[in-house]
Formats: structure tokens, sequence, C-alpha cells
């Protein structure tokens, strides 16, 4: 089995720029919206979302074959790394890309889209 190295967000393939402009992201955060929760709990939605995303683009990008991944196992396992990295992952963003996951999923952000 060849081994894998991945890369956590936002240092993998996709910047946030980038994953916020895709046409799928952007209908997820809209159903993230829809949600009444913490904020910070949609920023967790989001993180495990984009994390999965751009894991996936890596494997491609490895050569790995994602037929042979269980996606439930790989869906939970990032979930876990995210709640009890999600202070760590943070401060991984720059301060602009913090401000804007607060924006986007804060109560007011309907102004913010």
């Amino acid at each position: 089995m060849n081994q894998l190295n991945l890369v956590a967000v936002p240092n993998g393939i996709f910047s946030l720029k980038e994953i916020l402009e895709t046409r799928s992201m952007k209908e997820f955060i809209q159903e993230i919206k829809s949600i009444e929760d913490e904020e910070t709990t949609k920023v967790k939605v989001f993180l495990v979302a984009y994390q999965i995303s751009d894991t996936l683009a890596q494997m491609k990008l490895q050569g790995f074959d994602k037929s042979q991944v269980n996606m439930d196992n790989l869906k939970e396992s990032i979930k876990v790394t995210i709640e009890l990295g999600y202070e760590m992952i943070m401060k991984t963003f720059s301060n602009h890309e913090r401000k804007k996951l607060r924006e986007l999923f804060s109560k007011n952000s309907a102004a913010c889209q």
C-alpha cells in the first residue's frame, strides 16, 4: 500500500477562498446557516466538509484509490479531529479568514452573504 501524506486545512489543496467559491460548498453553507445552532458548531460542521473535500482531492493527486476509502470512517475521524483540535485548527487560519468564518455563520450572517 502506498503511503498517504495528508495536510490539514487550510494548508491543503484548497484555500479557504477557493472552497468558499465552489457551488457545492455555497449550497452547503446555506444549509448550515438554516440550522438553529451556535456559531462555533456551524463553523465546525463547515470545517468537517472542507477537510473532507480537501482530503479527497489530496488522495486523488497522490494516486490513491478512493474506492478503497471507507467514507463513514473518514468522516467520523475528521469530525473527531475537528472537535478535539478546533482551537488549534482555527489558529492556522489568518485573522482575516477567522473573521470571515465567524461572520459567515453568525446570527446576523444574512448581511454577510
